[in-house]
């Protein structure tokens, strides 16, 4: 083990391990001078000697350095440390999908909100030229509050960057690896969006859509092998999911959703209805017993939803959320207009979104910026897209009500 507990590295001490590869170790820190904790990444001493490694090292430093995304794990900074190059990332409170799957298979609701905010980040990451191509339920995180965080984009290679060709071969996981992965091909943004199916269908039916005895057969299935459709191993599962994950799944990168957007699209369209504007009749709730139709929400702000409101905020902004927020409700009946009346408060774009998206808001939501009441204005019925809005709003009380069942 390269570090131990106590010692002390830098402006940083080490408190623990969190977890070791093959190539890097990643421990719990403390900063020194502002006792914040966070997350140290450092390439283990018997891969320093090989320069392919300390240059994905760098690269990983890089690449990550340019992603600013709430469902991304951040980089805080990049540090040297005699000969090493530390890296210091977002300390994430909570546990990896893979940790999850240990348990048996995810409730359908929490694999949505998961699936749907990776999507997010992914379209995020593409859109800045970046492919992950690791994708798999041990780098994805969920915190204690229920945000989905990606991590890991130590094999990440921008589009068009040079390959280290001599490492390809390792690239990947193999339960998780896209068919062009396996054969060496080009791989683009429709890779990252195989290995999510992958990970998609194992936290839906608690198994691999391939296997095998040895690497070499799993990545023959990859390449062969036609999985069970989801639907077929859990009858419940609505049938529109099940075909969209299969979609994801297949072996030619042609036939795939052309982009992250597209597969998020597809899902939630799956689940709640392209023209649904009532709950009740959306697909895959209409027949499906563990996930029949919710009862409309109780429009009165709860309780717990004041708690989560004010964590959130006082996240974003520090202590004067509570005071906002007790103010705010004072105003707003309903959880989303408080919502978005207070997000007005965050400066930080990344931040505001996150704060409105853990509550199934859009970005473009008005807030406290429009004055008080905006949102109860952005409530009512609308005069000429009615249908628009019902939908809409429809998206948002269901969104709500799925990442509110994770926490």
């Amino acid at each position: 083990m390269l570090f131990k507990a106590g010692d002390t590295v830098g402006d940083y001490e080490i408190l623990g391990v969190l977890g070791q590869g093959g190539m890097a170790a990643v421990y719990r820190v403390r900063n020194v001078l502002s006792h914040r904790e966070e997350a140290m990444k450092v390439v283990l001493p018997n891969a320093t000697g090989d320069p392919k490694s300390a240059e994905r090292f760098l690269r990983e430093i890089r690449v990550q350095a340019g992603l600013r995304h709430p469902n991304i794990v951040e980089l805080r900074t990049a540090v040297r440390a005699g000969e090493r190059i530390l890296m210091i990332l977002e300390l994430i409170d909570g546990e990896s999908v893979s940790a999850k799957l240990k348990k048996g298979p995810l409730k359908f609701d929490a694999s949505f909100s998961i699936i749907d905010d990776v999507l997010s980040a992914l379209a995020y990451a593409h859109k800045n030229g970046v492919i992950h191509r690791d994708i798999k339920p041990a780098n994805i995180m969920v915190t204690s509050t229920g945000i989905t965080k990606l991590t890991d984009f130590g094999i990440a290679r921008a589009l068009g960057e040079e390959r280290l060709t001599q490492t390809n071969i390792a690239i990947g996981s193999f339960h998780y690896m896209s068919p062009e992965q396996i054969r060496l091909s080009v791989s683009d943004e429709r890779s990252d969006l195989y290995s999510l199916g992958v990970t998609f269908y194992e936290m839906v039916t608690g198994r691999l859509p391939v296997s095998g005895q040895t690497p070499f057969e799993v990545l023959t299935a990859h390449l062969e092998a036609t999985p069970m459709r989801p639907i077929d191993l859990i009858p419940d599962l609505p049938r529109d999911v099940s075909s969209v994950i299969m979609k994801s799944l297949a072996k030619s990168p042609e036939k795939r959703y052309p982009s992250a957007e597209a597969f998020q699209t597809a899902l939630r369209g799956a689940l709640f209805g392209e023209h649904a504007t009532d709950p009740s009749t959306a697909s895959g709730f209409r027949t499906a017993r563990p996930f029949a139709s919710p009862k409309p929400p109780d429009p009165a702000i709860q309780a717990t939803d004041l708690l989560r409101v004010e964590k959130r905020l006082t996240t974003a902004i520090g202590p004067t959320a509570k005071t906002l927020v007790a103010e705010a409700t004072q105003r707003h009946a309903t959880l989303n207009p408080l919502c978005q009346e207070l997000s007005g408060h965050i400066t930080d774009v990344g931040l505001r979104a996150a704060f409105l998206r853990s509550f199934g808001l859009e970005t473009g939501s008005k807030s406290a910026g429009d004055g008080p009441g905006a949102g109860d204005q952005h409530r009512a019925a609308p005069t000429g897209g009615g249908f628009l809005e019902a939908m809409r709003n429809t998206w948002h009380n269901l969104v709500s009500r799925l990442r509110g069942a994770r926490l």
